[in-house]
């Protein structure tokens, strides 16, 4: 049977034999010259999946998945102004923001066919 030490049992077992005290990085260091390495074994898995073998029942009715729309709104969100100087934040995007942090103006909420027209703005 072949043992395969690491450098750390590698210098316990060292130390067990010789008396002497063996400092673990020189053994670390001679066995990165020399190409020994030691064999890693694979985690064993902790948790094996299973069916539930008893399910509640939901007697409170609740709804346990959450609406899309509750941070973000169905549509794009920006500013008037800050899209005439090419500037769109992420900030304008969020349900609960309805002005413009920097110019204070309400944001326009629109469907995306409605934006074609709007977003023709010449950077020149």
């Amino acid at each position: 049977m072949s043992v395969s030490f690491g450098y750390r049992q590698l210098t316990l077992h060292m130390r067990k034999q010789t008396g002497k005290v063996i400092n673990h990085k020189r053994v670390y260091r001679l066995m990165k010259v020399k190409g020994i390495q030691s064999v890693i074994r694979r985690k064993k898995k902790k948790y094996a999946h299973s069916t539930p073998q008893q399910v509640a029942d939901n007697l409170l009715n609740r709804k346990f998945q959450a609406a899309v729309s509750t941070w973000f709104p169905q549509f794009m969100s920006w500013c008037p102004d800050c899209m005439k100087m090419g500037y769109h934040s992420w900030l304008h995007q969020f349900a609960l923001v309805h002005n413009c942090p920097i110019h204070q103006t309400n944001l326009i909420n629109a469907c995306p066919s409605i934006l074609r027209g709007v977003l023709k703005i010449s950077f020149s």
